[in-house]
């Protein structure tokens, strides 16, 4: 493969795909701002993934299908498979590193932007800080979030946020969700 086709296909898919995800390269987005500009904001299970040339733009993508636990807003249904820049196809492997990846039965809370309306492609908000890793942590059913991109600005802000923190990063489920739940009906509705 030469040189200038793979430069193509860089300059192409960030015209077309996503426009605005080089300026949010280095953007901090609270979670407030990733609510807000979320189409979609669910709890799911990683279904499967698969990768090739995306017949509609001839880019390299990935397709994720995900089974939804719980919908918080604009899921289009219970199993759907979204599309983002980024995969293999013809011996050709191009994973943008700012986009995240994707493993069969991980579980996330995802924030993904609309779906492009030229290429129907779709990306966690502000890359991968849209994406937000789901762990036990314990025997005791307790789970942790953890973002997958972490800016330092997620809570920034935020005067009565009912987030525990854990170790690190880590923050409790049940107090993260109640939060996305509060924040999709003040900013959603």
């Amino acid at each position: 493969m030469n040189i200038y086709r793979i430069a193509c296909q860089v300059t192409v898919a960030l015209a077309i795909a996503a426009p605005g995800l080089v300026a949010q390269r280095t953007v901090p987005l609270t979670l407030e701002m990733i609510v807000g500009d979320a189409g979609t904001i669910v709890h799911c299970r990683v279904a499967g993934t698969e990768t090739g040339r995306d017949p509609v733009s001839g880019l390299l993508v990935t397709w994720v299908t995900v089974d939804v636990r719980e919908n918080f807003y604009g899921a289009p249904g219970m199993r759907f498979t979204f599309k983002q820049y980024g995969g293999e196809a013809d011996g050709i492997v191009f994973r943008p590193a700012d986009l995240p990846s994707y493993a069969k039965g991980e579980e996330m809370v995802l924030m993904l932007y609309p779906p492009a309306k030229t290429t129907g492609m779709q990306s966690p908000v502000g890359l991968g800080q849209g994406k937000f890793v789901v762990k036990a942590t314990g025997n005791d059913g307790r789970k942790s979030v953890t973002q997958a991109v972490s800016t330092g600005a997620l809570l920034k802000g935020m005067q009565n946020t009912r987030i525990k923190r854990g170790a690190g990063e880590t923050m409790d489920f049940d107090s993260f969700t109640g939060t996305v739940r509060t924040l999709v009906r003040q900013v959603k509705n």
